[in-house]
């Protein structure tokens, strides 16, 4: 957060839909992990190599360090809007070969949800 603060968000650094909220201040919650692994390992990660967003494991693991993801607009979200994007990934990610689902949530609405995209044939 102090590189950010001290040097400024990227071109192309930004986030989209979600900020990363720590004391007060909103930050693009892919560009807080990308460079807390450079200081944890000495390497930036290319924020194009992990998925962000809601029960993502970026966003995981910015939750158990207190931070806050908020939505861009400021306004707490509702579970359904939560889902929205995960929907779209699940949309986007049927249209590959890419049969992984851990990252997807397993309940909704006190539901049990299970993703599968099949195996084999397209289904």
């Amino acid at each position: 957060m102090e590189k950010i603060d001290k040097e400024g968000i990227p071109p192309g650094g930004d986030s989209q839909y979600y900020d990363a909220q720590f004391d007060g201040k909103l930050y693009p919650p892919k560009l807080i992990v990308s460079y807390a692994n450079y200081f944890a390992n000495g390497e930036v990660l290319d924020r194009r190599t992990f998925r962000g967003g809601l029960d993502t494991p970026c966003f995981q693991l910015l939750e158990k360090n207190d931070f806050r993801i908020i939505h861009k607009n400021g306004t707490p979200m509702s579970e359904d809007e939560m889902f929205y994007p995960e929907l779209i990934n699940f949309l986007e990610q049927s249209k590959t070969g890419n049969l992984k689902t851990k990252h997807f949530r397993e309940s909704f609405k006190g539901l049990k949800v299970k993703v599968s995209f099949g195996q084999g044939v397209a289904a």
